[in-house]
């Protein structure tokens, strides 16, 4: 019990520091990238919460737990209403 605890909270602190630096350089990149179209953006998205989902079902944590925290990790970026319209989710 406490060594899933520890994996878990390592997970989220980990999925933390990330949200804060790497995901919205990636997603400026990926905007900038795909600016013709917007193909490698859905892609990107679409494959960074499958990676955390994965990442979080090796570490003995649920693939739901993953896709949540890679979710949350979108939408807390300056790009979160962007990738809501570009994978097909509107108001």
């Amino acid at each position: 019990m406490a060594k899933s605890l520890a994996i878990l909270i390592a997970f989220l602190g980990a999925l933390f520091v990330l949200s804060r630096t790497w995901v919205p350089w990636f997603l400026k990149l990926m905007t900038s990238l795909s600016s013709q179209t917007n193909e490698l953006y859905q892609l990107a998205a679409v494959a960074f919460c499958l990676l955390v989902a994965w990442c979080s079902d090796k570490l003995g944590l649920s693939l739901e737990l993953g896709s949540f925290a890679a979710g949350v990790m979108i939408s807390t970026t300056d790009l979160a209403q962007h990738t809501l319209e570009q994978v097909g989710i509107r108001d």
